[in-house]
């Protein structure tokens, strides 16, 4: 009996390569989705311009009870009536595509979600992080040959994103001094709008040097897949980014 249970355990473990084909396809699909949402003309104007449109068909050919349908084709013989009908047509097909492709991604999001939540899937992040570092920092070193570095600070170029960021949180951040890191993050316990007369004193210094981010992840491959990687980021970093003005909570709001 006990034979017959470990083999039902095996059976029901689906393999690495299984997971890792699966977080592609969900990769992919949001990008679609996301491509498909740009694509999509504005269904809710169409129906509006829709309505005005059946409206005056009914004032126009309300009188002409007995020819009702021949005077309604009249008007959507005109050109002006055909192409809008068209365009509706055509809108309607893509906003159908887009819920597919939401409803496809969301299935394959929801069997991820639960896979992370194993020690399993916890290991698996972990060796495709690890995977993902090697080839950053592989990236990084070429990189690294054919731009020299800034003094007072590294390769990382601080996006506007993390401008804004810390303007919410009402720090000033800077190219770092230390060479693994990206940032450099400033607090000051005064209060006021004269940035310039504010003690400004380094708390942190955040961010792995060669490392992508949320704003580098949609510069390289778009908003849908760095949303996919801020997901994978917050489950993993889920223990110390909580804790307000630490290292991790500072990464998180700055970079993630």
């Amino acid at each position: 009996m006990a034979a017959v249970k470990n083999n039902k355990n095996k059976s029901n473990k689906k393999p690495q390569k299984y997971w890792i084909i699966l977080e592609k396809e969900e990769e992919k699909l949001g990008e679609l989705h996301n491509a498909c949402k740009k694509k999509m003309c504005e269904s809710e104007e169409m129906r509006k311009e829709r309505a005005l449109y059946e409206n005056e068909i009914k004032v126009k050919c309300d009188e002409k009870k007995d020819n009702f349908a021949e005077c309604a084709n009249s008007v959507y013989n005109n050109s002006k009536y055909y192409n809008m009908f068209q365009k509706y047509a055509e809108c309607g097909k893509q906003d159908n595509v887009c819920k597919k492709e939401r409803a496809a991604r969301k299935i394959k999001s929801t069997e991820l979600d639960a896979f992370y939540m194993t020690p399993e899937g916890q290991a698996f992040m972990r060796n495709q992080m690890k995977v993902a570092q090697m080839k950053e920092a592989k990236r990084f070193k070429k990189a690294k040959t054919k731009t020299k570095n800034k003094k007072g600070g590294g390769a990382y170029k601080i996006t506007n994103y993390t401008y804004k960021q810390a303007k919410r949180l009402g720090v000033v951040v800077k190219p770092s001094t230390d060479k693994t890191k990206k940032i450099d993050v400033y607090r000051t316990s005064k209060t006021g709008a004269d940035v310039k007369n504010k003690t400004w004193k380094k708390i942190a210094s955040v961010g792995a040097n060669g490392m992508n981010d949320f704003p580098t992840y949609i510069q390289k491959r778009g908003l849908a897949f760095a949303k996919t990687r801020r997901r994978l980021y917050k489950m993993r970093h889920d223990k110390d980014r909580k804790t307000k003005w630490t290292r991790g909570w500072l990464a998180d709001k700055l970079l993630w």
